[in-house]
């Protein structure tokens, strides 16, 4: 099959496409035909070189969703031709955090186009129970979205933060990939969002995906804005995408606020 193989650290031109072996999947295993594969900011740290346990001669690749075109012996919930979307973690079901429903935690059998297969391919080999079906009214694409930004997204502002109508939630990175499906998520239960982005030409894009407010973070951080929107009061819950700007969050936080932090882009800040 065709693959996409990351040959070294660096630039898009590191992303070579070679022909490799085409997976064969074992009793509890499917075979999927990809049919979407994302491009998730984990992907480009990656290939720089940045993400911690990275390394050349993967596959990337893990928002993904495709048709099933062959199915391990002991695999009984799906068949040929199931339309399926791909679990971005691959789990035991067996460790401490897969019995404490945290699957997705789970490191026992490695992340997806670090330690296994990725989805930047013609095909990709993966446990059935990571397969999971899809109904005629969701497309590939958007299908391909929903176990990364947007699943992270309301396992954030709805199981951890547990965010309430009336809330205030402020949202940096808020233009990016799980910024963006944060803040329509918000919206739709009835907060009051606070997005911070970094380029004044984010403004109007913000806005049209429901923002009530957009802070444009400077060198001085974004804290003393929040407070002035907020009346001084700060705000009940932040989304913390970036990793480095978290005293910032924390100094925009109402008294007994949450905070939930989702990413680190500078590896090491945190």
């Amino acid at each position: 099959m065709k693959a996409i193989v990351l040959k070294d650290f660096g630039g898009p031109e590191q992303l070579q496409l070679e022909t490799v072996p085409t997976p064969q999947p074992d009793a509890h295993e499917v075979l999927v035909r990809i049919e979407a594969a994302g491009v998730c900011h984990h992907d480009l740290m990656h290939r720089a070189g940045k993400l911690p346990g990275a390394h050349t001669g993967v596959v990337l690749g893990h928002e993904v969703s495709g048709e099933v075109v062959e199915v391990g012996a002991q695999v009984h919930h799906l068949k040929v031709g199931s339309r399926v979307v791909v679990y971005q973690r691959r789990f035991c079901g067996q460790c401490r955090d897969c019995l404490r429903g945290r699957q997705d935690l789970c490191r026992a059998l490695g992340l997806p186009s670090v330690d296994t297969e990725g989805a930047y391919a013609e095909y990709l080999r993966v446990p059935a129970a990571s397969a999971v079906q899809l109904p005629d009214s969701i497309g590939y694409a958007d299908a391909a979205l929903a176990c990364c930004p947007i699943a992270t997204s309301v396992r954030a502002l709805v199981s951890q933060a547990q965010l309430k109508p009336g809330e205030t939630v402020l949202i940096n990175g808020a233009s990016g990939g799980l910024g963006a499906h944060q803040l329509q998520l918000a919206r739709s239960l009835g907060a009051r969002v606070i997005a911070v982005t970094g380029s004044a030409d984010k403004v109007d894009f913000l806005r049209t995906l429901g923002a009530h407010d957009v802070v444009v973070a400077g060198s001085e951080g974004y804290s003393a804005a929040v407070w002035q929107l907020t009346g001084r009061q700060g705000v009940d819950v932040a989304m913390e995408n970036i990793g480095h700007t978290l005293h910032d969050t924390l100094r925009s936080m109402a008294m007994g606020g949450r905070v939930v932090v989702l990413g680190n882009v500078q590896p090491g800040t945190v």
